[in-house]
């Protein structure tokens, strides 16, 4: 059977200096490929420039930082792992199931703020966990969505989140206090 993507992001990896731009695969299997972006059409079959396996079920989310100095990824398998590519290692996870203080179902996505050196996560739960990337456990969890979560943002010090019921809640991260709630009816 093909392994299916799940997860797609493009950036720039300093690990790959030759090449402008990466693409980033994550799969249902939570094997993590890096393509080069090809501009021309004479090329019929690439080959990856990483391939590595990362989690114990499907990649939900693949982003890279500069800062971290490696892919994050989440996964269903409950964990969010930072590895750097070049060494094809794993150098941080966050969660897991062996982790009692992080999600204990699915991670849908996460978002990364450099300026507050945070990451945001959601999934099947109703909380959405903050983690500082240096750290095994969450920092905060927020509460207050009624259905699962499927999309979490920073925009400066503020995080917005996003639920199946539809409903938007933008949360103050000094404070961590809901600022406004607002939703489809």
């Amino acid at each position: 059977l093909m392994d299916y993507a799940t997860a797609l992001h493009c950036c720039e990896l300093k690990e790959f200096p030759d090449i402008a731009e990466i693409m980033l695969l994550g799969l249902r299997s939570g094997r993590l490929l890096a393509y080069p972006v090809v501009t021309t059409s004479s090329i019929t079959e690439l080959n990856p420039l990483s391939s590595v396996s990362i989690h114990n079920s499907t990649i939900s989310k693949a982003m890279y930082s500069e800062f971290l100095n490696g892919v994050v990824t989440a996964s269903w398998d409950t964990s969010i792992k930072i590895t750097n590519l070049e060494a094809g290692v794993t150098v941080k996870t966050l969660g897991g199931y062996n982790n009692p203080n992080g999600h204990s179902k699915s991670i849908y996505s996460f978002d990364w703020c450099p300026d507050l050196k945070l990451i945001a996560s959601c999934g099947s739960e109703r909380t959405v966990f903050v983690w500082n990337p240096h750290m095994s456990n969450p920092v905060f969890k927020l509460e207050g969505h009624a259905s699962s979560l499927v999309d979490v943002r920073f925009n400066k010090d503020q995080l917005i989140t996003v639920s199946t019921d539809r409903l938007i809640k933008v949360f103050d991260v000094r404070t961590f206090n809901c600022l406004q709630t607002f939703g489809d009816n």
